[in-house]
């Protein structure tokens, strides 16, 4: 279950851009890398850059444009898009979610489009 902890990770309850979609606490969960099964719209991967050692949710809303999106300790957020602005991508999203152990991360997922937001769902995604 997603859970905001104030002080775990900066920005607990998190508006920016309209989203209203809160940060989550971290777990310190390692994920595995591979592709996942995702229980909403879109792709979910976990990918891990050789060099650095860090690794990514590589996630896509439409399984076309991907972002790479930092794991740290764990849990992820990131945000694509605005909602009431100006700067509204069709496939906007912004995506709160955590490892709850190494194959199988949950959270919650918002979709955008014309700047609103139009639909948001709890997403689960198991490693295959």
């Amino acid at each position: 279950m997603l859970m905001c902890i104030t002080g775990v990770m900066s920005g607990c309850g998190n508006t920016d851009e309209g989203w209203d979609i809160p940060e989550p606490a971290t777990t310190g969960i390692e994920a595995q890398s591979g592709s996942y099964t995702f229980n909403q719209p879109g792709c979910f991967s976990v990918i891990k850059d050789v060099g650095s050692g860090q690794s990514y949710v590589y996630f896509s809303r439409d399984c076309y444009r991907y972002d790479a999106i930092t794991i740290n300790q764990g849990a992820f957020f990131h945000i694509h898009g605005e909602i009431g602005g100006t700067d509204c991508p069709t496939d906007a999203y912004a995506i709160s979610g955590l490892f709850i152990s190494p194959g199988k991360a949950e959270g919650i997922i918002k979709y955008g489009y014309d700047c609103k937001v139009t639909g948001e769902a709890f997403f689960t995604a198991d490693h295959l």
